[in-house]
């Protein structure tokens, strides 16, 4: 059996279930054990990164390698002279 209630955390701290309440409304939502089962099972955690995302990071990390390189060149090269 299949249960979902919104429901309410008063100001007391206890928890309050307003079951003919639409879950549209609902700020807190209380659902019955299959029903946390069946959403945890389809939940494959799986995110997609879009290219200009992907772009961008890799821009930051090629231009800290290079100027990190460049300013090893420069530290080296003043504790020659």
């Amino acid at each position: 059996m299949t249960l979902t209630v919104c429901a309410e955390i008063l100001t007391d701290g206890s928890i309050k279930a307003f079951p003919y309440e639409p879950l549209a409304n609902c700020t807190f939502v209380i659902v019955s054990n299959d029903d946390y089962n069946l959403i945890s099972s389809r939940s494959n955690l799986q995110f997609d990164i879009d290219a200009a995302f992907y772009a961008e990071i890799t821009g930051y990390l090629l231009l800290s390698f290079v100027s990190g390189h460049v300013l090893g060149r420069i530290v080296k090269g003043l504790g020659k002279a």
